[in-house]
């Protein structure tokens, strides 16, 4: 079966149609399962990526034996992404069941698409709004000025100043007779004063004891250091401004590494393939992430990685972090590799054997796979 994908002009951005070919198609209802190259995830109905396979309800365009058209919605069209490759698995009532795969080259996504990040701005205020805000309050009037009736009475101050005025001058002469004995003494004092100051030999204060509880009471003040000490000790406490700018910054995870490089300019087979062979894979995180180096490598043509590639595919090796293993996958890269890697065919004949084995017991999905194989 080939499929392909184009935008639904007539309903709009977020809809888009599924063409199928070279199929049996029959007229019953479909449904189909998306499942995404890079991971190996199923889109689910919630529009989110899990590992469970989840066939999801379409409607029919037109259908006839040799052409089928579907019909996605934007809970599909937006998550689909024009750097991924996709598998379609297409079901029927009638038991009809095909896939392909699936890249899609142009996307028209709905205004609420998942992929469109753009922050709303709230609209600027109206002339409504603007005048609804408070009006300043109205001047207060002034306050009444008080009358000048708390001031004093110009008539009783020049009534105070006439009787200050004429004071009897008997009390002027009594206070000239009272001073002029009082001036006397203090001047004999003064000199007698200034006579013992002359004449007395000055003495020292007796120096008080230091105690211990005197050193305590009283600490001296530690010795100041030279400038040069001064300036050693200074360093030793604070980093210079160049030790602090050459703090190094942490190092980037790998995932963080393996979304750069596809940020980056450099993005060719060779360029994935030896940045996969220098990242740690100790997590599942970090599989994952270099999982996706391998995928890009092996899909153009390096087939440095092809081993590697297989290895996560093939259900007889260890699980690679949260990828879905299928054996028809690993098989056909095996295929891929085998004229120039020997190992390559060893590992196919270890895979069918353990296939047959699985079938033997009882097991559904490796009997499935055994069937697909040439």
């Amino acid at each position: 079966m080939h499929i392909s994908y184009s935008n639904d002009t007539q309903r709009g951005a977020g809809h888009g149609i599924l063409t199928c070919r070279d199929a049996p198609f029959t007229k019953g209802n479909y449904s189909i399962a998306i499942e995404r190259a890079s991971d190996r995830l199923f889109l689910s109905g919630n529009s989110e990526w899990g590992a469970q396979q989840t066939y999801l309800p379409v409607s029919i365009a037109k259908a006839h034996t040799e052409e089928l058209q579907l019909l996605l919605g934007p809970a599909i069209v937006d998550q689909l992404d024009t750097q991924e490759r996709y598998r379609i698995h297409l079901a029927s009532d009638d038991g009809l069941a095909a896939k392909a795969l699936l890249q899609v080259a142009d996307i028209a996504y709905s205004s609420f698409g998942s992929l469109n990040n753009a922050v709303a701005v709230p609209p600027p205020p109206t002339d409504t709004m603007l005048s609804a805000s408070p009006e300043e309050p109205a001047n207060e009037p002034a306050a009444e000025q008080q009358p000048d009736a708390m001031l004093p009475d110009m008539e009783t101050l020049a009534e105070e100043d006439t009787h200050a005025a004429e004071e009897p001058a008997e009390k002027s002469h009594s206070a000239k007779r009272f001073l002029i004995p009082v001036a006397l003494v203090l001047l004999l004092l003064l000199c007698g004063g200034a006579w013992f100051f002359l004449h007395t030999p000055s003495q020292q204060p007796p120096r008080p004891e230091i105690t211990p509880d005197t050193a305590t009471e009283n600490p001296q003040p530690p010795a100041q250091q030279p400038p040069v000490q001064q300036a050693a000790a200074s360093n030793t406490q604070q980093p210079p401004a160049a030790q602090q700018e050459n703090i190094v910054a942490p190092a980037p995870t790998v995932e963080e590494r393996v979304k750069l490089f596809f940020q980056g300019q450099e993005i060719t087979p060779e360029a994935a393939a030896r940045l996969s062979r220098e990242l740690p894979a100790g997590t599942p995180a970090e599989q994952d992430a270099i999982y996706r180096l391998y995928y890009f490598a092996a899909e153009h043509g390096e087939a440095s990685v092809l081993m590697d590639y297989a290895a996560c595919l093939d259900p007889t090796r260890p699980q690679w972090g949260s990828i879905n293993k299928d054996a028809v996958a690993a098989w056909d890269v095996y295929e891929k590799t085998k004229s120039g890697r020997p190992e390559a065919a060893e590992a196919q004949r270890a895979l069918r054997t353990w296939l047959e084995q699985r079938a033997h017991d009882g097991d559904g999905q490796a009997k499935h796979w055994l069937q697909q194989l040439p």
